[in-house]
């Protein structure tokens, strides 16, 4: 395994190295059939139901889909996002998901990443960061961007 240390300076750029490792691994997943095999909800349950860890303080930590599910026993938003973005650009290609920003503190820091897919022609919310989420689950947010 090869690892890399990343300096990141602010959300965007942590975005960015998220983007990174969609985009370069998401074909990872084709090591796991029982995966790629599955529906988008049966995908979403299984995320939601890898347990939540934040990460160490001051620090961000992502990484490709291999290793988010061989190496790690939980992951946080950002690893859950790689992982539903990974899904839905091997199954339904680049358009079919997109990553967005969000706070529901009343300072409106964005704190939070998850993922929005299209289903039914319809953006819906595909945030698989607690078990208690469900698909379509509506957030009560006090900031919210669409990542570009």
């Amino acid at each position: 395994m090869r690892a890399e240390l990343v300096t990141l300076f602010d959300k965007y750029q942590t975005v960015s190295e998220i983007k990174k490792m969609i985009r370069d691994f998401y074909n990872d997943l084709l090591e796991f059939p029982g995966l790629t095999g599955m529906n988008i909800n049966e995908y979403y349950n299984f995320v939601k139901n890898i347990p939540y860890v934040r990460d160490i303080s001051k620090t961000e930590i992502v990484s490709r889909p291999k290793y988010l599910l061989t190496v790690f026993d939980a992951l946080d938003c950002k690893k859950k996002s790689i992982l539903m973005g990974s899904y839905m650009k091997l199954n339904h290609g680049d358009g079919s998901y997109r990553l967005c920003l969000s706070s529901n503190s009343p300072d409106k820091n964005i704190k939070h990443i998850f993922t929005q897919i299209i289903l039914n022609g319809n953006w819906i919310n595909a945030d698989a960061t607690y078990s208690k989420n469900k698909i379509g689950q509506l957030k009560k947010v006090t900031n919210f961007e669409i990542v570009k």
